[in-house]
Formats: C-alpha cells, structure tokens, sequence
C-alpha cells in the first residue's frame, strides 16, 4: 500500500492526480490518497467527483497536449484522445480518504504532494495589478508576482515544513505549489532532504519535438537545464546525433508567438517561453498594459466554472484545457511510478544542483534531466547554460535565496536588497514603492514585525 498526502487537494487539477494513479495502480498497487485543503467546501466538491471519477471504473481519458506558444492558453491548449481507461469492472486500487486534520493526513505518508495556493486567486490578481500599476513584465512567477507569491506562501511554508518533518520525515516531497524551485529550496533548508520540484513546463517542448521531428517519446534525451521557467534546449539526441538543428529549419516561422525565428535559429536553442519576459520586455509590457483584463481575473472565472462542473461531472470537463497548467499532476505520477517501480527512467525535475550547472551553487535548485528510481531522484549533468542565459540565471537565482534569507529572519531591507538584485525590478525608484505595497496587499498573510522600522 502507497499512503500519499495531498496537501491542497482542492486544487482543480487534483482529478488529474485521480486518473494518473488509477492508471497505475495495477503497476504500483493499491495507493490510498489522503486530501486536505484550507478550504473544506472546496475539498468536498473535488475529493466528491475524485470519487465518481473511480466509482465509474470506465472514463472517457483525455490527456493534456500543448503545442508550440506558451501565451495563447486558450487556443493552442488541447485534449487529446489516449490509450488505456481503466477496464470495466476493474478492481478500485485507489481509495481518497479526506482528512481535517495536518498531521493525521501526514502521520507516517510515503509521498507528500505540495499544490497549495496561498491567498488563492483574489491574492494573485492583487499582485498582477501591482505589476500593471508599475508597468512591468509579469505574470504568476515572474517579477513582482513572483516575489510576492513567494513571500506569503514562504511563512505557511514553515508550518508546512514542520509539520512534514514531525509527521512524514522520510516521505518524499513533491512541491508543485509556485515558484516551485525557490518553495523546493526553501523547504531544503528547513532540513526536509528528500524534496523535489515539479513543473509541467518540459511537456510542451517535448510535443514540439515529436511533432516537428515524427520521433516517439521515450527514444530521444533533450539536454533541458536552467532554473525553474528559465530552461533551455540546445541538444536533442535521437540515434546517435544531435537534431537541434534540424529542428530549427522545421520551426514554421510563425509557430512561437513570443519569440522570433531568427532569434532562436541565432542562439541554436529552444527557450522556455517565460524567457519572453527578459528578451522581449517591451514587447510584453505593451501587450500586458493593452489588455482589458487580467490573466488572473479569467483563471478565477474558469475556476469558478470548473469547480459548478465538478459537482455533476463523470469525467473531465474540457474546460480544463482552458485553465493552463494542466499536466502537473502527470509528471507528478509518473516520477511516483518510477520510484515504486524502480524503473531507471528519465525525467525532468527541480532538484538540488551538484555539479549540473557550474555557474551556480551546488545546493541551488536547478531544473534538469534526472535519472529516477528506488534510490531516488538524481540529477544528470550534461553541460553549463550558454553564455546567453548563463547571467540571467545567476542573477535570478541570486535574487531567489537572497529573498528567501530576507523572509527567514523577517528583515524587510533584505526584501529590497532582492528586489534590487532582480534583473526586472532592479530600479530603486520602483522597488522602494513596490516593496511596501507588495507587503500592504498580503499583510494578512505576512508576521507583524515586518510591518515596522
């Protein structure tokens, strides 16, 4: 028996969770998932069509596809048709069980996965008004929205921390929960060993790699390295060769909205498409101030819609698709697969640097390919970051532990000094101003002392 935490379960991206270890559950064998969420009527809803997802035993399955651009959600996207629903009249191996209680749902786990949103979707909509107010680049992790996401999920984090390290200390910790690679690292340092951070942003790459090249998944390695939503591709190894640049000549010049052609053609890479924000500022700051609405604010109506669906729903909706995101929970699973069954897979996660990446510290966490089995999760070197992005991570990840040390010891010129390091906030004249408003908006959320001298 597999016992797995989910903290966060009402999560609208928890029924994906449902249907990936259902999937595996003949493999990993029976898996009991214990829910718990801050919001209870909302953990009703979710762990309610969870379990109609299981009672059915037979579902239409559709999986997430996204293909080529990173900001058009809505459009590019996709379900699509897969392989393998659960058999009619299978046995249920997958039982949820939903706690009220922290520590019962901890209490002696195997696996714990972190997806909570702190401050929900009414937090995130007062941090991208900041970012228009300012006229940055932003979105969910970048900038200001980042910082301050980081900021109040960072003190819900400690008691998070302790809790796990009373209750679960040798559980494996899966934080999908954003800025997954700065929360990872935080939770590292609170002396939690075994952690691991998840994004689903490789997904979307992979498919433009099978889609452009006709290679099936599983029978090439792309050398995906950087920080959490800074990574970059520049090697593709398929029988014997590197295919980059044979990907490059297939791009349609039109296939990725954020970025140019020729620019990639010039660096000989893909980019992860947060990389839009840095090399492409005014173009996003101009495209960010045009909009009549927030991201945050159509997240917030999807949610809603998802969340009425949820209460009737048999399987999916495909308004899912709509929500962007989806595709967590399934790197999520098969990372869990992988360890259960000791398959010696590869996969692509947030872990602990080493020797990965030589221009930032060993203990930084870094985003790479890993090597996953009963052992663990262990990274793989391939090589350094290209000069291009080489100074942007460094400088990112500078600013990431110089404000996780600030919000440790509650110390608010540590906050700016942060700011200040962040390659797009790094103007005194901004960052001051923002600084206090960032702690104004989440005051409810932060310790008092921070709020004085």
């Amino acid at each position: 028996m597999i016992n797995i935490a989910v903290v966060g379960s009402g999560s609208v991206f928890s029924p994906e969770l449902i249907i990936g270890f259902a999937q595996n559950a003949d493999k990993i064998g029976p898996i009991t998932l214990r829910f718990i969420d801050t919001d209870k009527p909302r953990q009703k809803v979710v762990s309610g069509f969870c379990r109609r997802l299981l009672k059915d035993g037979e579902w239409p399955l559709r999986v997430h596809k996204r293909i080529g651009s990173y900001d058009k959600p809505d459009s590019l996207n996709a379900f699509m048709d897969a392989p393998g629903p659960l058999p009619k009249n299978q046995p249920n191996h997958v039982e949820i069980i939903d706690c009220d209680d922290l520590g019962d749902c901890l209490n002696g786990v195997d696996f714990v996965l972190l997806q909570i949103r702190h401050g929900g979707l009414l937090a995130r909509i007062e941090d991208e008004r900041l970012g228009k107010k300012y006229k940055l680049p932003f979105t969910e992790t970048i900038s200001v929205c980042g910082f301050s996401t980081f900021l109040r999920t960072y003190y819900e984090y400690e008691k998070l921390g302790a809790a796990i390290k009373k209750y679960a200390p040798d559980a494996w910790v899966l934080n999908f929960t954003n800025p997954s690679a700065q929360l990872s690292e935080t939770l590292s340092m609170m002396g939690i060993k075994k952690v691991v951070g998840i994004c689903n942003g490789f997904m979307g790459t992979k498919d433009t790699i099978q889609e452009l090249l006709g290679i099936e998944d599983g029978t090439y390695f792309m050398n995906w390295r950087g920080l959490n939503h800074l990574t970059v591709v520049d090697g593709i190894y398929h029988e014997g060769r590197n295919r980059m640049t044979e990907l490059l000549e297939k791009l349609p010049e039109d296939y990725y909205s954020e970025f140019d052609k020729k620019m990639l053609v010039c660096l000989g890479s893909l980019l992860n498409g947060y990389f839009q924000y840095y090399f492409n500022r005014e173009k996003v700051i101009n495209k960010l101030q045009s909009q009549p609405r927030l991201r945050s604010e159509t997240v917030k109506e999807i949610d809603a819609l998802l969340l009425k669906e949820y209460k009737t729903a048999k399987t999916i909706p495909d308004s899912l698709a709509k929500r962007g995101g989806y595709g967590y929970a399934t790197a999520v699973v098969n990372i869990v697969r992988a360890m259960c069954m000791n398959e010696g897979s590869i996969h692509y996660a947030i872990v602990p640097n080493g020797v990965c990446l030589p221009s930032l510290p060993q203990d930084a966490f870094v985003e790479v390919p890993v090597y996953v089995s009963k052992n663990g999760v262990l990274p793989i070197a391939t090589t350094d970051l290209p000069d291009y992005a080489k100074g942007l991570a460094i400088s990112l990840k500078s600013y990431e532990r110089i404000l996780m040390k600030a919000a440790k010891e509650r110390d608010k010129r540590g906050m700016l000094e942060a700011m200040m390091t962040h390659p797009l906030l790094n103007c005194f004249t901004i960052a001051e101003p923002l600084l206090e408003d960032c702690l104004d908006i989440n005051r409810s959320y932060l310790p008092d002392n921070l709020h004085t001298g």
